[in-house]
């Protein structure tokens, strides 16, 4: 279900793409209104991503009969992250704190059409980088953990490298959306200075 409405969000942007392209594109209100319902698709899929990043990475002992003793980190940890708000926490931060950016850089933009459609292009792309690299990364990990006793005992051993590259691929995200342009790209075919037909 997600993924049809990311994509959904994706035809969406892609057809308004190509109706500017000839010349035929929409007004400025319906190019901004369409920016932002793709915003905000991005950032509900950012956050269904994340909350089930959050399940995979910060509680290994969810489906287990077995679990860590009482009142030790790693338990402390498992239970916080297994249900609300812990298990929406990290995912609403990253959400939120794109959500300050965009407002951020809306108060500063000169050219507000293109802002929610670069922020939900960043937003949609962390997905299949995220979900690419895990896998990637996960394969040679599991070999070299193989060699250990406790290799397929659930815990943060095998969740911690994961975790500490999505949170890489977090910031990486953070970043770019706090330098995303301001203005528009300068292109006449697209119907005017900010490529927008007004």
């Amino acid at each position: 279900m997600v993924i049809g409405i990311l994509l959904g969000a994706l035809g969406i942007g892609g057809v308004a793409l190509v109706g500017a392209a000839s010349g035929r594109g929409p007004s400025a209100r319906v190019w901004s209104l369409l920016g932002g319902l793709s915003l905000l698709v991005s950032w509900y899929g950012l956050f269904v991503w994340l909350a089930g990043m959050t399940e995979a990475f910060l509680v290994p002992w969810d489906l287990t009969p077995v679990r860590p003793p009482t009142d030790t980190l790693p338990r402390t940890l498992n239970d916080f992250f297994e249900g609300p708000p812990g298990s929406f926490l990290p995912a609403g931060t990253v959400v939120a704190s794109s959500a300050a950016l965009f407002v951020w850089r809306w108060l500063r933009a000169t050219d507000r059409r293109w802002l929610p459609w670069f922020f939900a292009i960043a937003n949609l792309a962390f997905i299949p980088y995220n979900l690419v690299l895990s896998v990637l990364f996960a394969l040679p990990l599991d070999r070299l953990l193989r060699w250990q006793s406790d290799a397929y005992s659930p815990g943060y051993n095998r969740s911690g490298p994961l975790l500490g590259l999505t949170l890489a691929l977090i910031v990486g995200l953070l970043l770019a959306q706090a330098r995303i342009p301001g203005r528009a790209p300068h292109d006449q075919r697209l119907g005017g200075p900010d490529g927008v037909r007004p």
